[in-house]
């Protein structure tokens, strides 16, 4: 699969060049496919081609820039690169909460690794904080049968392991007691 991904990288080449947008979105795509696989190098590879192509074209603040950039910063938090993690990630949740039309979805996804950086760094507070605030986009905005909202929920649980402090879980079973 991952030669057929590659094949599709190598013949999207410089097509649809008129095109930008369509371009970063679709190297996004196959990265996301990459990271499915857990072919991170090819991922980072492909993610900052996007970026860099979207940033010129289409501007740092494009949706689909933003994207690129959960992307790559999912493919920061599987390489465990936290130096890296660690300084995107507080520019891209900036960018997202600052920018029109950005899909709850994407800033759950960004808290959620925000949150999962935290803990991997023992910062079970802002790791909670920052599960809350995914947490609270869920309630507002995921249907109660979207599957993304168990994966949110578990990010309190996990902090709560991770430190010892199982009350920290509590905001997991109220979460669930709401559904």
């Amino acid at each position: 699969v991952e030669g057929l991904i590659r094949q599709a990288r190598a013949k999207l080449g410089t097509r649809y060049a008129d095109q930008p947008a369509l371009r970063v979105e679709l190297l996004t795509m196959l990265a996301g496919s990459l990271i499915g696989l857990t072919a991170f190098d090819d991922a980072e590879s492909v993610l900052q081609q996007a970026l860099a192509e979207g940033r010129q074209a289409l501007g740092p603040g494009h949706l689909l820039v933003l994207r690129a950039r959960i992307a790559m910063a999912n493919v920061l938090a599987q390489r465990k690169q936290t130096d890296r993690l660690a300084a995107e990630l507080p520019a891209l949740l900036e960018d997202l909460r600052n920018t029109r039309g950005v899909e709850p979805a994407d800033l759950i996804g960004a808290y959620e690794l925000a949150a999962h950086q935290a803990i991997e760094q023992r910062r079970f507070d802002e790791a909670v904080g920052h599960a809350d605030k995914a947490l609270e986009l869920v309630r507002q905005h995921l249907s109660a049968d979207d599957p993304r909202r168990v994966a949110a929920s578990l990010v309190p649980w996990r902090c709560g392991a991770a430190s010892g402090r199982m009350h920290v879980c509590w905001t997991c079973e109220a979460y669930m007691a709401e559904r």
